[in-house]
């Protein structure tokens, strides 16, 4: 028989986390004044508080993110990625460039959330979620795999998930759940939405579907049923156990297709040199006559 005293309490961990969430804040707010430097510490504390629960095959990073189309979304406090498959463009220690077909969540960390900086944060999500997914090899043989990020929406590839992180309120709970609301009634597709917000020493904003007759479920991300509720109980235990069931499935079914980025800055006037024999000289002269164009070998 076990020994009761050695089972793990996973509730009093993520409440001593909370609590260690909040001494850090505190001091935080008790060291710096600078906005700059207390938003750089408060992005720090959310991100060591990640750090300690996601497994490594989930990146953590900073940055922007662009598609194979050219554009690129607003600069993202916490970027998480597939840390086995994602070849960063650019890299500054945590900040760097990424593709978004490799990204599986974006967050955005605030100090203290309100009316006008919620917007702020509808803005550059949006900037996110209108990327194009499209860098992926072709699928061969047989096995068609999807994925189900939103509920009813099976799809070939990995949607990316946004959440906003916010230390603190400049309000209380009743206006918060209204933003929320108020955004996905305004946004027509519930896919290229604020998925969830946690806010710190108030409670977590998620998803809540009715099931009748007495019980409800809880989601992070939304569907065309659920509403947006508050979670004031163990708030921190219950967004990592719902954050859980996503990263714990993160994957890309579809293979990154590097070349999708990189084919448009090397096709364009490629320099050939061969052995200048009569037999390869007909042949660049036929190229060129035809418009030669670097072309790579497809997947087999």
């Amino acid at each position: 028989m076990r020994d009761a005293e050695a089972v793990v309490n996973i509730s009093q961990v993520f409440s001593a986390s909370e609590a260690i969430l909040t001494a850090r804040v505190e001091q935080i707010k008790a060291s710096l004044a600078h906005p700059g430097l207390k938003g750089g510490a408060v992005e720090e504390a959310v991100r060591n508080l990640l750090q300690d629960y996601l497994p490594k095959n989930i990146g953590i990073g900073s940055g922007v993110v662009i598609d194979s189309a050219g554009s690129q979304s607003a600069q993202i406090d916490i970027i998480l990625y597939d840390a086995q498959k994602t070849p960063t463009f650019f890299r500054s220690g945590d900040a760097g460039v990424f593709p978004i077909e490799c990204v599986y969540f974006a967050i955005e960390v605030k100090t203290s959330i309100n009316a006008s900086n919620f917007a702020a944060c509808v803005k550059n999500m949006a900037s996110l979620k209108s990327l194009s997914r499209k860098a992926y090899y072709p699928s061969s043989g047989p096995i068609i795999e999807t994925v189900e990020t939103f509920s009813g929406f099976p799809s070939p590839t990995w949607d990316p998930i946004y959440l906003v992180f916010a230390l603190g309120a400049d309000v209380r709970y009743q206006p918060l759940i209204s933003y929320l609301d108020e955004h996905r009634q305004n946004s027509a597709d519930i896919r290229g939405q604020i998925d969830s917000l946690y806010v710190h020493g108030i409670g977590l904003l998620t998803n809540i579907t009715l099931v009748p007759p007495k019980a409800f479920k809880f989601n992070l991300t939304p569907d065309s049923r659920s509403l947006v509720g508050l979670v004031d109980n163990q708030p921190l235990l219950t967004f990592f156990t719902l954050f859980s069931r996503y990263y714990n499935q993160a994957q890309m079914p579809l293979a990154f297709d590097f070349s999708r980025y990189t084919l448009s800055c090397i096709s364009g006037s490629p320099s050939v040199f061969l052995n200048t024999t009569s037999r390869n000289q007909a042949a660049i002269d036929e190229a060129n006559k035809q418009g030669g164009q670097f072309v790579l070998p497809q997947q087999a």
